[in-house]
């Protein structure tokens, strides 16, 4: 090949790279969103936090874009000053493609269904919280192939319909005051691993509700307004289940045959709820599930509990006491661990 040919093919590939490197549009065309290029490759970064209203939004993504593909969206004002942006209509985005979406501190309402449908193929992150949502398009779930994480707390969301995804890893509902939703409302979610619905003034969790759950690994249900355990209200289908928070409940009363379904690693945090007995028929089935092997434990610190006779199971059995955290008192404040099994021995007959 002659020394011209040769030159002719470097710039043709030259050429190839550089119109097919991600590139920034010009930063007036987008103003007052700004374009970053992130790394050697690069990849293309979007922040749109001073955006005032939709028609502004709207005439960003009507500019030219020489690149379609971007990692991140960002749009979060602050506490004081939340984002004007009222709703995301369809097709806000026109043509641009992202991986993930951040929305924090606005004060959108509404989500047309297909506000987020071009980034069905690429999105698999998206965060909409310290918002004033009152609904969400959860139909457009299933659409969203690759979407791993769904942020949808500190809004005023009122009622979730039954989800359904086949991709969705973490989801998060806390801080939503007024949520309702139905019993089957995760059932669909087969290939969940964290769940938050703490803060949500949940007073009852519907029977069976984490039984379609196999990859669980986290729920969270702190600071609802819980007052007891039904039987099969914690039934799991996951041994790798690794936390269960009920911290800061109202808990006072569990019914026998209330947990079940986890490994042996799990940790069921029920501090500062109003749990006074310990029922033998409730509760050693509860400590046999994550005992003998198994690193699991029970932790009741702040609750009421009763260190009579009711106990005794409990005080008696070396292998059980290893597996309740050392934060656990009675009501008068001694420590459970501090207390004499040879006593309730002597004391209680069983």
């Amino acid at each position: 090949m002659n020394t011209k040919c040769i030159y002719m093919a470097m710039m043709a590939v030259l050429g190839f790279m550089l119109t097919s490197a991600q590139r920034c549009p010009f930063h007036m065309d987008i103003a007052p969103c700004l374009c970053t290029e992130i790394g050697p490759s690069p990849e293309l970064d979007l922040d749109c936090s001073h955006v005032v209203d939709i028609d502004q939004l709207t005439r960003v993504f009507q500019a030219d874009f020489p690149s379609t593909n971007y990692r991140r969206l960002t749009m979060t004002g602050t506490p004081d000053e939340p984002i004007p942006l009222s709703f995301l209509p369809d097709g806000v985005f026109g043509s641009i493609t992202f991986q993930e979406i951040v929305m924090q501190h606005t004060q959108i309402y509404r989500v047309d269904d297909y506000a987020f449908l071009g980034s069905k193929d690429t999105l698999t992150m998206l965060t909409l919280s310290h918002s004033v949502l009152t609904s969400f398009p959860t139909t457009i779930l299933p659409l969203l192939s690759d979407l791993r994480e769904l942020d949808l707390s500190y809004n005023h969301l009122v009622f979730i319909p039954d989800l359904r995804s086949s991709s969705l890893r973490s989801l998060t509902l806390a801080h939503n005051t007024q949520l309702c939703f139905s019993d089957q409302v995760f059932t669909k979610l087969d290939q969940i691993v964290d769940l938050n619905i703490g803060h949500c003034n949940m007073e009852t969790i519907p029977t069976g509700m984490f039984l379609n759950m196999m990859n669980l690994s986290t729920v969270y249900l702190e600071y609802n307004k819980l007052t007891h355990l039904d039987a099969a209200t914690l039934h799991f289908t996951s041994e790798v289940i690794e936390e269960i928070v009920l911290s800061g409940n109202q808990i006072s009363a569990v019914e026998p045959n209330f947990f079940s379904g986890t490994g042996k690693q799990t940790y069921l945090e029920l501090l500062n709820n109003q749990i006074t007995t310990l029922a033998e028929e409730a509760w050693r089935p509860v400590f046999q599930a994550i005992s003998d092997p198994g690193d699991g434990l029970v932790m009741l610190d702040g609750n009421p509990l009763d260190c009579g006779c009711s106990l005794a199971w409990l005080v008696t059995s070396s292998s059980f006491l290893s597996h309740l955290a050392r934060g656990a008192t009675c009501a008068n404040g001694t420590a459970i661990h501090d207390l004499d099994p040879s006593a309730f021995d002597h004391n209680c007959s069983r």
